[in-house]
């Protein structure tokens, strides 16, 4: 793992694929549950004025990120839509700035129309949404739910939809006490957490779990009453609605103590010890990630809150 590698590849309808690796790249990459997509910002440094128009010029912007090191394969951290490109100067570079996001974003705020369901499951319902939505039948997931689970199974006696995929998703994720997040391929329900028993009905879903290492953090991690905050080295796999999982840095609250830090002064944690066996785990869910790197600049890291 050396020499941190950036690579953009650009492209336009019926446009040639443009790559850039050499010039200051830098990037950020946020990522929230319940959010209805990803967003991510390049700055690139010091293009030709020629490449800066052709940039301008492209219809259809489309885009991949790559990031790595040189003796490691690349990963696409996001691949979408450019939705703007704007230049500016800040002496004595030239920044050409890409907000990008991906492409099922476009597609998931387009009106659905109106349709009427009666004694309908929300399961039911949030399929149909989907799939009206262009999405494929069975590509809805179902995360932090047990099989039978009476909140999917609910019917509603009248349901209208009246706007786009994202906002009737959140109307019927408020009914469940849960969160979504679409991708180009599928869309992701995930229960919040209420208890352990969430979290490891998660994991039983098929969700990433992500294995932290005391060698990969950053900084002081922070920890409170069923919340988490760290930052680790960049990896560009950590998704919103995965699992964080801190076994390896301990298997007790008291080892836990030793590496994180404990926010909230005044908290019960501070008027009596025992209750750190109650209130800290070892196993969260991520709510929000945010991605930041550059290929020269010193920044190269991953931000992780989770509950």
């Amino acid at each position: 793992m050396w020499k941190r590698r950036v690579v953009l590849y650009v492209s336009g309808e019926n446009e040639v694929v443009q790559t850039f690796s050499e010039n200051r790249i830098d990037f950020t990459i946020q990522s929230y549950l319940g959010w209805s997509a990803d967003e991510c910002k390049i700055d690139i440094y010091n293009l030709s004025p020629a490449t800066v128009t052709e940039l301008y010029l492209l219809d259809n912007k489309q885009f991949q990120l790559q990031v790595g090191y040189e003796d490691e394969a690349l990963e696409t951290i996001m691949s979408g839509r450019i939705v703007n490109v704007w230049g500016r100067k800040l002496l004595p570079n030239h920044i050409t700035t890409m907000w990008c996001v991906p492409n099922s974003a476009v597609q998931n705020n387009n009106k659905l129309g109106t349709k009427n369901y009666t004694n309908k499951s929300i399961k039911e319902i949030i399929e149909d949404v989907t799939l009206r939505n262009n999405y494929l039948k069975g590509s809805t997931r179902y995360v932090g739910f047990d099989t039978n689970d009476e909140r999917l199974n609910h019917k509603l006696r009248n349901y209208d939809t009246t706007g786009t995929m994202i906002e009737e998703l959140d109307r019927l994720c408020s009914m469940i006490n849960a969160r979504f997040n679409c991708a180009d391929t599928y869309v992701k329900i995930t229960s919040n957490v209420v208890n352990n028993t969430t979290v490891e009905l998660m994991e039983k879903g098929g969700v990433a779990i992500h294995k932290i290492n005391v060698y990969e953090i950053k900084g002081t991690p922070e920890i409170s009453v069923a919340s988490t905050d760290i930052t680790i080295n960049l990896s560009a796999h950590v998704q919103a609605g995965d699992v964080l999982d801190y076994t390896e840095l301990g298997d007790s609250p008291l080892s836990m103590q030793s590496i994180f830090g404990v926010s909230g002064s005044g908290d019960v944690l501070y008027r009596d010890p025992n209750v750190y066996n109650y209130v800290l785990y070892n196993k969260y869910q991520i709510l929000t990630v945010t991605h930041t790197g550059s290929n020269f600049a010193p920044v190269w890291e991953t931000r992780i809150n989770g509950t």
